[in-house]
């Protein structure tokens, strides 16, 4: 379950800008391309990084690993706090990034934690439930990041975009 609720909190840092990027795009007065970016960050720091995040993940172990990714996570998490300033989407960019890298490892951990710990006949099961929150980390933010921005402006701008 806590490698679940990793992935989760990883899946959320994702995907947030993504839904309401036309928010984002008025925010930081950038084109929602670069919005769009930000997302696609994860999948772009994923394949340069796969190899020598496995080797660490064989050599250093999963508790290293995992301790690494979370604290990755958190520090981009930080990061993006720190950005909310119009001015400040640099600052987004490097957060995101940072916790983009903390994907390629939550990633590389349920498969190895399944085949250390479970059985054969429990190994796809303890694997699923460890990408599962993935996958609940990205519905999350889909219902929350529209109903969490109420800040008159942007919600008058909001309804104005949707008119069109």
């Amino acid at each position: 379950m806590f490698v679940s609720s990793y992935s989760l909190a990883n899946a959320f840092q994702w995907i947030q800008y993504g839904i309401i990027s036309n928010i984002f795009s008025y925010f930081y007065n950038v084109d929602t391309f670069f919005i769009d970016c930000l997302s696609m960050l994860y999948m772009l720091m994923y394949i340069p990084f796969i190899f020598p995040v496995t080797w660490i993940l064989d050599n250093k172990g999963l508790r290293y690993c995992a301790l690494l990714a979370n604290g990755l996570n958190c520090a981009g998490t930080w990061i993006k706090v720190c950005s909310a300033r119009e001015d400040l989407f640099w600052v987004t960019v490097l957060g995101q990034t940072v916790s983009s890298l903390s994907q390629v490892f939550i990633l590389g951990i349920p498969s190895k934690l399944a085949s250390e710990w479970f059985g054969a006949d429990e190994v796809s099961s303890s694997c699923a439930i460890g990408v599962f929150g993935n996958q609940v980390g990205s519905d999350v933010t889909l219902c929350a990041s529209r109903p969490t921005v109420t800040s008159r402006e942007f919600c008058s701008f909001l309804s104005e975009s949707e008119s069109d």
